[in-house]
């Protein structure tokens, strides 16, 4: 998604690990990791892109990195809105109260043996104050890649809607 997203024109920020500043006031801001995707061959292909050229990752047959990203940031970008990815039958939804906790908790903790060098209740401290300040939204989309255009403009209708402004 974050490839097709990009092919449109739309910044890559990461692609799946990112670095989130949460400043006393306002919004959360998160900064852009490596300029590059690692995408299977299925989602290359489409995508219409070729493995030809690409470097193979060295733990996963089949997996690529693919390093010709369009409108890479250098700066951080406020965070504005935060989707959740499910799969399931096209839908955007927003997310409140326990159940958004607790989705997000779950999705913004990663390998959580590395947390415990900063505290899980930081963690927990951290995760509400973003909740607090930023609309969090599950967006459902089938495990078919045939469907990923229609996700990204249902994507990109929600932002187009007002919901979430995005550069």
């Amino acid at each position: 998604m974050a490839a097709q997203l990009n092919s449109r024109g739309h910044a890559l920020l990461s692609d799946d690990l990112c670095h989130l500043d949460i400043p006393d006031h306002g919004l959360p801001a998160v900064y852009p990791s490596a300029p590059r995707l690692k995408l299977w061959s299925d989602a290359l292909n489409e995508l219409g892109w070729g493995a030809e050229h690409l470097e193979p990752d060295p733990s996963r047959t089949g997996k690529f990195h693919v390093n010709r990203i369009a409108n890479k940031l250098v700066q951080p970008s406020p965070v504005r809105g935060i989707y959740l990815l499910e799969w399931g039958e096209f839908s955007i939804r927003r997310l409140s109260g326990l159940n958004a906790l607790r989705r997000f908790l779950s999705a913004a903790t990663y390998r959580a043996k590395l947390l415990e060098s900063i505290g899980l209740s930081q963690h927990f401290g951290r995760s509400m104050t973003v909740l607090q300040r930023v609309p969090i939204w599950e967006l459902r989309r089938p495990r078919d890649l045939a469907g990923m255009s229609k996700a990204t403009d249902l994507l990109a209708k929600h932002w187009s809607e007002g919901r979430i402004i995005c550069t």
